[in-house]
């Protein structure tokens, strides 16, 4: 995987689509005990997701989410079957603070790895970039952004026309991102 190149990527020159699919977010979490996969198929259904993930009693694990060709196929479940896009973050409701990472991969199969910027750092929390090994990948606290600007940047990202979402400031990410 290479870094952010001289301009964003757009949309239309993500890997794995064709002229009779489209590129549709999906999502899968674990919220308290229970493990919870979403296909997303507009603005509404986007809504309700992240209701979910930063309403205050909420306690969600990572959140890992897709851009996948639709019709007729599904949300990976295996590194061999990489999405055109991926965007992970993690959300510590209570001291409204999340972090990102997001990879894509563009057609002729050119990576791009990038870790969210912001100016809420917290030393008091950790966010994971893996939740079935805690406290072994968390994001740096530079990373830290405000629940808000997560809204946004997932907003964008499903919907938006290129990558990285520049609502929000991002660096290249190289290995430090876990990819689920």
């Amino acid at each position: 995987m290479t870094g952010l190149l001289d301009g964003p990527v757009r949309r239309s020159d993500l890997a794995r689509q064709d002229d009779n699919q489209i590129l549709v977010p999906t999502a899968r979490f674990n919220l308290d005990n229970t493990s919870v996969s979403l296909r997303i198929r507009d603005a509404a259904g986007l809504d309700f997701l992240l209701d979910t993930v930063l309403r205050p009693a909420a306690r969600t694990s990572t959140v890992s989410m897709y851009l996948m060709p639709y019709p007729n196929r599904h949300i990976p479940s295996s590194s061999n079957d990489w999405p055109s896009s991926n965007l992970i973050f993690d959300v510590d409701q209570e001291h409204q603070v999340a972090a990102a990472g997001l990879l894509t991969l563009e057609r002729g199969e050119q990576g791009h790895q990038w870790m969210s910027v912001g100016e809420s750092g917290r030393d008091d929390v950790a966010l994971e970039m893996d939740p079935t090994e805690p406290g072994s990948h968390v994001f740096p606290s530079s990373s830290f952004i405000t629940l808000p600007q997560l809204r946004q940047v997932v907003t964008e990202w499903a919907f938006g026309e290129v990558l990285p979402p520049p609502s929000i400031q991002w660096r290249e990410a190289g290995d430090e991102v876990r990819w689920l």
